[in-house]
């Protein structure tokens, strides 16, 4: 009986641990969500000719244009990589559901199951959401690629947020193990596997040598309606609210309310690694400024300031 009860008493504790273990990870999920990317869609005529009119943008970032199909949907952007983060530039209708003016901001885990411990919530929360798997082709297959989820909205608004998560299947096979997989693995190390992959070389081999290091503030000019609709989001992700401005561990997204719907994005604040010469290029209705470790970008479709 003595040794049953010591083996009762034992086991009693592993399951508590564990539970334990488990209720602390969900219910500090946000700490692995981090921002990562997003997309506006500009004007035709700025869009056809961003890299060729804003050529400091070549010392910037590492840009390209390029396609992305999923097998069941492409689209087309131009896309500014950094080395924590990366934006997207569409023309209407480069994306299917894309117009003018609209913002997209795209949030990544950096552990992998906590998008499952986010849609456990906001199915606690009885939030109406959405989900998809999804893939991408390369040389003709079809491969997985990441989880997205995201909470439903109205048409009627001009910005969106989602979370992703890339597949374990992607992670494999860019070099990641299991045991790897158990830990934080930040965008920027499965940005360079990712290279590494593509080019066939050791991920160390990789070296990032543009200016761009990471988004450190948006501004944002949003309807009453198109606030509390991205708020519902933002604060499942771990933002708090202060003033106009909502903000997380990595990013800060300021705000001002107005009853006209116009262009949703003012203006981006970049970190620098290191310093560029100082300067300002204007193409159109696109600003760049930078000033040594710093930088910005303004959209001056609407007169905000």
């Amino acid at each position: 009986m003595t040794i049953n009860y010591k083996i009762y008493y034992f086991l009693l504790l592993l399951v508590i641990s564990c539970t334990s273990k488990n209720e602390n990870h969900e219910s500090n999920f946000e700490e692995n969500i981090r921002f990562n990317h997003f997309y506006v869609v500009i004007d035709d005529s700025t869009y056809n000719n961003l890299f060729d009119c804003i050529q400091i943008l070549d010392d910037f970032s590492y840009n390209k244009e390029q396609t992305v199909n999923t097998g069941k949907r492409a689209w087309s952007g131009k896309y500014l990589f950094g080395r924590h983060q990366y934006l997207e530039i569409f023309k209407p209708e480069g994306d299917k559901k894309g117009r003018f003016g609209e913002l997209g901001l795209g949030f990544i885990t950096y552990k992998s199951g906590t998008l499952s411990f986010v849609r456990n919530e906001w199915k606690r929360k009885n939030e109406k959401i959405s989900y998809s798997d999804r893939k991408i082709v390369r040389e003709g297959r079809s491969y997985p690629l990441f989880q997205l989820a995201n909470i439903e909205h109205s048409d009627s608004v001009r910005i969106f947020s989602w979370l992703i998560e890339y597949q374990k299947e992607e992670m494999k096979s860019v070099g990641f193990t299991d045991q790897d997989l158990k830990g934080e693995i930040s965008w920027e190390e499965y940005s360079v596997h990712r290279r590494a992959a593509d080019l066939k070389i050791n991920p160390d081999s990789v070296k990032f040598k543009k200016a761009f290091d990471r988004v450190t503030q948006l501004y944002l000019t949003l309807t009453q309606y198109e606030l509390e609709s991205l708020k519902k989001s933002l604060l499942y992700f771990g933002f708090t609210e202060k003033g106009n401005s909502l903000i997380s561990q990595d990013i800060t997204i300021n705000y001002k309310i107005s009853q006209h719907k116009g262009f949703v994005l003012n203006q981006i604040d970049f970190k620098l690694i290191g310093s560029m010469k100082q300067g300002t290029y204007r193409y159109k209705k696109l600003e760049f400024r930078i000033n040594e470790n710093s930088a910005n970008l303004k959209f001056l479709y609407d007169s905000y300031r």
